[in-house]
């Protein structure tokens, strides 16, 4: 309707707020006058195009019936000729870029200071508004997509098209090529605001795959530029409407007239039009993924609306057009990599004298699996490789081959290449092997090389019947090349060990002149540099020598710098000693920090280092420790206690910070000591009561400040031999007679229970504050009774532990609180040679657990896998 035809008759000049008008001289009165002409209301600042502006003015006042009229109003805005019958007042509407001359976008834009104003021919009333005229604009979306699926349709929201069935299923070939079952799918088209007039919107897809070869005919090369991963191929991953598939229909089976599809170029359907209805704010448009048997990632097209090729809505604030992702996930059967007991890290032995793996055959020690999963027929291969990120190796650095058995007698197609595996019909698993070369160390890196397998997404780009990977990556492997143990001959007896920023590791032991020393070595465990002589190169000859390493940053003149320093701590005199190097940025030696690097610190009687820490990167030092005197201000409880120092760097000089003292009445022992929390920590055991609360045994505590001890222990009989803090948790592990587990309280803290046995190892894990959250008993391994639990270190989320057996034989076990843990995550494992007792363990990346034993063989640095699996095969014979 044109807006002329809604105006009024009456003009008025502008008002200015209420103006009265006096028509007439006015008489002396004696009723009441009748109040002005008001209008009521607040109509809508904002309009749309296309879509109909609606509002309804009240009114009270004057004398009679009100007349009605519109000043400095937009061309498509006007008031109805008909006034409101069910009371005062006039409806006001319009359509902009329909109404008044059907100016289009060109009523875009806001109009200020417009006056509707009312009278009874006496007086009159008016009320100024703002209208802003905005673009109808179309918005389009889609859920992801799955290769063989139809997605569910989301709850229409307002007046929309009919619902596409999507079920049936449809069929798409290209040139010659053999058609391919598709599943119907669906992108959603909105217009912000219902329209007056019917909409008709152009759809096209599109991709980035870019190849000059037609579609059907693409060859290897175009599928594998790196350009084209993870992008659809339209016409051969998606399409409008499928070359042999019906026109859609809705669910009661009607065909679809809102959308249309056209050919495009290639002769296949990738384009089409959309059409809203008046009154329909939300349609459909339904596309075709197509079910191939190519592996491939996610692939991403796009779904462009280009054009409004009827009515008035808008493609964006510019009308340029808009678009929608359109993500496409596969279907192929999906590969994992795991080892024999479900994990997905290991660490594998080089064979120093493997310089060339081509004709290497298949390898029985390092044997994992591939495990494939989903709908397939026939024949499945999958094709491996390193990932570009983070891999340290190539893939000529390593061969893998699979297991013969499960190729025997077997017509391949296509045959396997290099790194390639085989699933043949029906066989969802298999083994293979990993044999690995020697290689150097480079300048930027003494690690240990890492390969991380992936699907060779490149490789097998475009190819039928291969799997896809359950996760972008399959497997991390380290190539371990330290392959039999690290002992010594010389004389040289360690006592501590840590190991390094670049995988070396640092030993800290006593020399056959009973000359203090830091040994370092690198991954093949060969000597590095030469020995750090602690002590002034004096002899120190009873006493036990510990290291740490940390960083430090300093900062001068605004600008930061990282130090990498080591600290040591023995026992000289009845005092105990620290001392503090850093490495050189050029040499890469160790040397005294500054001249006064040495700081020899003690009680009123003697006291004797245990551990020796690094705090964050302030370099503040942790020593714990016995003693059988007092430190400043504080008194011995009876026998011999524990302490917890700490030393700071003051200028050029260490000085001794704090010290806690904690003990009981009897001789006391420090079990270990911890830096990961946000204070030092002590672990130590108590033969009487040490926290107030009655406990004996196991205790821990932390902070150097007077504060709450933790007593855990049953009796005198339980025996702390090491802690930990690790992953928010105080672990503490040692034996006892006793079997262990977890009580949880409703509404309360856990409790520790403990139920009578034979010794058996315990592990248990406390919050900072003493409150139980784990607990695992090891009685017995390999049919061995547990003697002892001796040291632990964290290795991922979990724990190992390791101690001695009944018989002499060394253990190693992991615990874990996943629940239901892969075999990966708990096992135990005892070791073959007898006589083993395990001085500390160390965890090298998470790879590599390991070992500074005693032995019958003498001192050695074992390395196990993440497993268990011993890496170094012990020395049988005392160097």
């Amino acid at each position: 309707m044109r807006a002329d035809l809604f105006s009024r008759t009456f003009s008025t000049g502008r008002l200015a707020g209420l103006a009265l008008v006096a028509l007439a001289a006015a008489g002396c009165k004696t009723e009441k006058d009748p109040d002005d002409p008001t209008l009521l209301g607040a109509p809508p600042t904002t309009a749309y195009i296309g879509v109909e502006y609606y509002y309804n003015w009240g009114a009270y006042g004057g004398e009679g019936i009100l007349d009605y009229s519109l000043t400095n109003a937009p061309a498509w805005l006007a008031l109805e000729d008909t006034s409101n019958k069910a009371r005062q007042g006039v409806i006001m509407r319009g359509v902009p870029g329909l109404t008044g001359g059907e100016r289009g976008l060109d009523d875009l834009g806001k109009t200020e200071d417009i006056d509707i104003v009312t009278t009874d021919g006496r007086m009159a009333g008016f009320q100024p508004f703002d209208i802003e005229v905005k673009h109808n604009l179309v918005s389009v979306e889609a859920p992801e997509f799955t290769e063989g699926e139809s997605p569910e349709i989301s709850a229409p929201r307002g007046e929309h098209c009919a619902l596409p069935e999507l079920e049936p299923e449809g069929a798409h070939s290209v040139s010659e090529t053999a058609a391919q079952p598709t599943r119907r799918v669906y992108a959603k088209v909105r217009l912000e605001r219902p329209s007056v007039t019917r909409v008709s919107i152009a759809f096209q897809l599109e991709s980035d795959f870019t190849c000059e070869d037609p579609v059907g005919a693409i060859s290897r090369e175009c599928h594998s530029a790196d350009s084209n991963m993870g992008r659809a191929i339209i016409g051969q991953d998606i399409v409008a409407l499928g070359s042999g598939s019906d026109h859609p229909v809705d669910e009661e089976g009607n065909e679809l007239g809102y959308v249309t599809y056209q050919e495009g170029p290639e002769g296949f359907y990738d384009r089409g039009v959309v059409t809203l209805e008046p009154g329909v704010s939300e349609c459909y448009i339904p596309l075709e993924v197509i079910d191939d048997k190519v592996a491939e990632p996610t692939e991403q097209a796009r779904l462009a609306l280009t054009e409004v090729r009827e009515g008035l809505a808008s493609l964006g604030n510019n009308n340029a057009g808009i678009s929608t992702n359109l993500a496409i996930a596969d279907n192929e059967p999906m590969v994992a990599l795991r080892t024999l007991n479900g994990g997905t890290r290991d660490t594998l032995n080089v064979d120093p004298e493997v310089t060339d793996v081509t004709s290497a055959g298949y390898n029985e020690e390092q044997v994992y699996a591939a495990i494939l999963t989903g709908e397939r027929e026939g024949q499945v291969n999958v094709k491996l490789t390193v990932s570009e990120q983070g891999s340290t190796v190539g893939t000529g650095d390593f061969v893998i081959v699979q297991a013969p058995e499960t190729l025997q007698g077997l017509t391949l197609d296509p045959e396997p290449g290099t790194n390639e595996l085989v699933f043949p019909a029906g066989v969802n698993e298999v083994q293979f092997s990993i044999t690995a070369k020697d290689y150097a160390d480079t300048a930027e890196s003494l690690h240990d090389r890492l390969a991380i397998l992936v699907v060779d997404v490149k490789g097998q780009a475009g190819l039928e019947n291969f799997a896809r990977g359950e996760s972008d990556e399959l497997m991390t492997l380290s190539f371990n090349r330290q392959i039999t143990p690290l002992t010594w001959t010389d004389g040289f007896v360690p006592t501590d060990m840590a190991t390094g920023s670049q995988g070396e590791l640092y030993v800290a032991g006593r020399g056959s002149d009973d000359v203090l020393q830091v040994r370092i070595y690198d991954q093949k465990g060969a000597q590095s540099g030469s020995t750090l002589e602690l002590n002034a190169g004096a002899t120190a000859a009873a006493t036990e020598v510990y290291l740490a390493l940390g960083k430090r940053t300093e900062r001068v003149d605004g600008r930061s710098t990282t130090y990498e320093e080591l600290v040591v701590a023995y026992s000289d005199a009845g005092q105990a000693v620290v001392e503090l190097y850093r490495k050189d940025g050029d040499t890469g030696a160790y040397g005294p920090v500054f001249d006064k690097y040495r700081l020899a610190f003690g009680s009123s009687g003697n006291d004797a280092v245990k551990r020796v820490g690094y705090q964050g990167t302030n370099g503040d030092l942790v020593v714990a420790g016995e003693s059988d005197g007092a430190w400043g201000g504080q008194s011995n409880s009876g026998g011999i206690d524990t302490f917890l120092a700490v030393v700071e760097t003051i200028g050029e000089e260490l000085k001794l910070k704090e010290v806690h003292q904690e003990g009981s009445t009897g001789n006391d022992r420090v079990a270990g000591a911890s830096t990961e929390f946000s204070t030092p920590m002590l672990f130590g055991y108590a033969p009487g009561v040490v926290d107030g609360n009655g406990a004996v045994g196991p205790f821990f505590y932390s902070g150097t400040a007077d504060g709450a001890v933790y007593g855990i222990g049953g009796d005198a009989s339980e025996q702390l031999r090491h802690g930990l803090y690790a992953n928010s948790t105080a672990w503490l592990i040692g034996d006892g007679p006793w079997s262990y587990s977890l009580v949880e309280v409703e509404e309360g803290d856990n409790e520790l229970e403990r139920t009578t046995g034979a010794t058996a190892g315990f592990v248990l894990g406390f919050t900072s504050t003493g409150v139980p959250k784990a607990a695992f008993t090891i009685a017995s391994v390999a049919d061995a009774a547990v003697n002892s639990l001796d040291k632990g270190v964290a290795l991922a989320s979990d724990v190992i532990a390791a101690g001695t057996l009944d018989g002499g034989q060394g253990l190693l076990a992991r615990v874990t609180t996943q629940e239901d843990p892969e075999l990966y995550q708990s096992w135990q494992k005892a070791l073959a040679e007898p006589g083993v007792q395990f001085l500390g363990l160390g965890n090298y990346r998470d790879y590599e657990i390991v070992a500074l034993v005693d032995s019958n063989a003498g001192h050695q640095v074992l390395l196990f896998s993440p497993e268990g699996r011993l890496l170094t095969p012990a020395t049988t014979d005392n160097p």
